[in-house]
């Protein structure tokens, strides 16, 4: 960990995958980020406009490269367009 002098305060890794209702993966994919801030706000669009209608589980693995912390997140999600 290093000071906000535009250095790295961190380094984490997320995982974000989906699957859809026949538990089939429609996206997965993993990045690593330097972490400048203690928060940080990430996007992704691209991949996701192309999802048909349907029920999906997403699912978001985060883990703290520096002290090997985890977490996640799982929502059922309904696409309607």
């Amino acid at each position: 960990i290093r000071n906000v002098d535009g250095k790295n305060i961190g380094r984490i890794k997320i995982r974000i995958r989906a699957v859809n209702s026949d538990n089939k993966s429609v996206f997965d994919s993993q990045r690593m980020f330097d972490a400048k801030k203690k928060e940080m706000k990430i996007s992704i669009g691209g991949p996701f406009k192309k999802i048909p209608r349907g029920n999906y589980n997403f699912m978001i693995d985060v883990m703290d490269m520096f002290t090997g912390k985890q977490d996640n997140f799982h929502q059922n999600v309904t696409v309607r367009r």
